[in-house]
């Protein structure tokens, strides 16, 4: 087992390679984030003088696995569509698919955003959610929900939204009122 309780500047590539090592055990993706992780606190460490250099530049790198990704033809996505009728994300989900939109931004929509006249939707929020662990501890407790600006200054955007679409937003507030 490793130690739990090593001073910082006896930090070496040995040590962090056997942490990672043993931190990519749990998950496909646990070693990468990990080493991502400790690079920035490091790089922190040696901007403040803590320690002289940042070890985990030397540390054992760990591929990342790459999602595979499914086109659906226009077949299997009337079919998908024809399933998703009866969701309760039926709405997010034509948004996502026929607007672009990213999770958070969807869920920071509202119905402000929309111009029912010349069926537009104004992007100008994200909705994100922060995990809260115990001090001590790498078990989730609960999350922090914040309203956020977009991403980036072009994520700022009016989209064209199809009809059947802004069918669904009037259902979807009418349903809400």
């Amino acid at each position: 087992d490793l130690e739990q309780d090593i001073k910082l500047k006896y930090i070496n590539d040995e040590f962090l390679n056997l942490l990672l090592d043993k931190v990519s055990q749990k998950t496909n993706s646990a070693g990468n984030k990990c080493r991502e992780f400790l690079n920035i606190a490091l790089k922190e460490a040696v901007t403040s003088g803590y320690i002289k250099t940042n070890v985990v530049e030397s540390t054992k790198a760990y591929p990342r696995n790459k999602p595979s990704i499914i086109i659906l033809n226009k077949e299997r996505t009337k079919q998908f569509l024809s399933v998703a009728t009866n969701s309760n994300w039926y709405l997010e989900i034509l948004f996502a698919l026929f607007c672009g939109l990213r999770k958070g931004e969807l869920l920071g929509l509202k119905f402000s955003d929309f111009d029912f006249s010349e069926d537009t939707v104004f992007i100008q929020r994200q909705i994100t959610s922060n995990p809260i662990v115990e001090r001590g501890d790498s078990k989730i407790v609960s999350y922090n929900i914040e309203e956020r600006e977009p991403k980036t200054e072009n994520s700022y955007r009016k989209l064209k939204v199809p009809k059947v679409i802004m069918d669904e937003v009037k259902k979807r507030r009418e349903w809400v009122e």
